[in-house]
């Protein structure tokens, strides 16, 4: 229930006028959408059809806040806040390009690309089999013989066997199977045939952290930092906390409609580390987007790697169809040649989404609640968003990459 439908039921409930217009009271100052939404930061003009479509798009979802960093062939051409950071009856701290959100699942790309850059340097292969880098020594017994199947390339497009629609998520359990006890991952069962089809796994982008430990002889942070972040000059990403935030960090927001599912505490950050751990700035994140191919240097992969890495897997059901999800990344293949390629990214209290077009645009945009209904409200901020490029008459000269 949004904070408009409650105050309606209150009032149907509360038919005294004293009694709601101290509830209202409370609501003006509680709810961002009674008042003008700050904005914070920097942009180049002309692009005030985003600041429109980023509040347009808070009010109407009751988020508390969020941000935005919008680039233009590899140079940032917006930097925004939106609404809060934090909020409440007693403090308000609007929100500024440099707070730090949750990514969720835009860790996964962080991820495929360190992947990638260790097939890139003969250190791994595509065809890899998991199974061997992932067990200790002497080797485990294995439950089902088809885990001895599953290579490194099933693991990056969520064709490892793994469907948690049928058995589960377990990075969400009270104990979760990664990043220290795999024990687990070779007593069960797979729930389908590794390659045999396209299932989105948590499980599998954390077994993929594993294997950049196992490879690079370094803890998974420390090789993303190393690898991918530091080149790039992404200074405000790390891994998150569970139960408490950086001092950087947004506040999160339960919606009412989730019951009680919390945004804090629910979820080890820790273990999530390689599928959805991750936190920074929208800033830091499009350095990283746009830095994948070198479309802004350095470049993290070299051309015929990231060929690799956006390819159609090998799935005769996708022949016919502009979309699929490659390594890493959602890719749509356009009649015009060239791809758009993106990913998403939820969790109790964390909306996310990051595009790189064809068009030259790539935008993040991270929000500090999630919606019950946040896979079509996913879709509508991407739409405003592609909306709001189209409504840029003049791409603005100018790069803010170095304030930010």
């Amino acid at each position: 229930m949004r904070l408009r439908e409650l105050k309606k039921a209150l009032i149907k409930e509360n038919p005294r006028p004293i009694f709601w217009i101290a509830v209202f009271s409370i609501f003006f100052i509680w709810s961002p959408g009674f008042a003008a939404v700050p904005v914070n930061g920097e942009a180049l003009p002309g692009l005030e059809s985003f600041d429109k479509a980023m509040i347009r798009f808070i009010e109407k979802h009751d988020i508390p806040g969020g941000s935005l960093a919008v680039s233009f062939k590899g140079s940032l051409i917006l930097a925004k806040g939106y609404g809060y950071a934090d909020f409440s009856v007693f403090k308000k701290i609007p929100a500024h390009p440099r707070n730090q959100f949750r990514f969720a699942s835009l860790s996964k790309p962080l991820t495929a690309t360190a992947i990638m850059s260790l097939v890139e340097k003969g250190k791994l292969s595509l065809d890899s089999k998991a199974v061997p880098l992932l067990q200790g020594d002497p080797p485990q017994k294995i439950r089902d013989n088809r885990l001895e199947q599953i290579t490194i390339q099933h693991l990056l497009e969520h064709r490892g066997g793994y469907d948690r629609q049928e058995s589960s998520d377990p990075m969400f359990a009270a104990q979760p199977p990664c990043p220290g006890n795999l024990s687990p991952y070779f007593r069960e069962r797979l729930d389908f045939t590794p390659g045999e089809k396209y299932a989105y796994s948590n499980l599998g982008y954390c077994l993929l952290g594993r294997i950049i430990e196992r490879i690079s002889g370094k803890l998974y942070e420390a090789f993303i930092r190393e690898r991918i972040l530091h080149p790039v000059g992404a200074t405000s990403i790390e891994i998150g906390d569970s139960k408490q935030t950086k001092p950087a960090e947004v506040s999160y927001f339960q919606d009412l409609s989730e019951g009680k599912q919390s945004p804090y505490g629910g979820f080890d950050m820790k273990a999530l580390d390689s599928c959805g751990g991750w936190i920074g700035s929208s800033v830091d994140y499009l350095k990283f987007l746009t830095s994948l191919d070198g479309q802004r240097t350095p470049p993290l992969l070299k051309p015929d790697m990231v060929e690799v890495m956006f390819a159609m897997p090998d799935d005769p059901s996708l022949q016919s169809k502009s979309t699929y999800y490659a390594k890493g990344f959602n890719v749509r293949k356009l009649t015009s040649g060239g791809i758009n390629f993106w990913h998403t990214g939820s969790l109790p209290g964390t909306l996310t989404l990051a595009v790189r077009g064809a068009n030259g645009y790539g935008w993040v945009a991270l929000f500090n609640r999630r919606t019950s209904n946040w896979r079509k409200v996913q879709l509508e901020i991407d739409r405003e968003l592609w909306e709001a490029a189209r409504g840029v008459n003049r791409i603005p000269a100018g790069d803010l990459f170095g304030k930010f």
